[in-house]
């Protein structure tokens, strides 16, 4: 866990907020349908004129620092306790 912490117990992902995990809920969740289309934008870029792992490297920054810009986490749930923590703060 990132912090080694659950996040509050009322957080609920939001538009911005990318879920890991399986299943339908997970993928039909908004905020990873934002994020779908966010890797959509630089999916060309990335494949066809990042040549160097340096190139490729700042396109994924950009990503997460979109991300960022919208406050985003990106969060899984704990199966047991069904409460969030994050894997990471954008």
């Amino acid at each position: 866990m990132f912090g080694n912490s659950y996040l509050p117990e009322d957080f609920q992902p939001g538009c911005h907020d990318f879920v890991i995990g399986r299943g339908r809920a997970v993928k039909n969740h908004s905020g990873n349908i934002w994020f779908r289309k966010l890797i959509a934008t630089v999916a060309d870029e990335y494949s066809s004129q990042a040549g160097s792992k340096e190139e490729k490297s700042e396109i994924l920054t950009k990503i997460l620092n979109e991300v960022a810009a919208k406050s985003g986490w990106i969060v899984k749930q704990d199966p047991t306790s069904k409460r969030y923590y994050a894997v990471s703060k954008a």
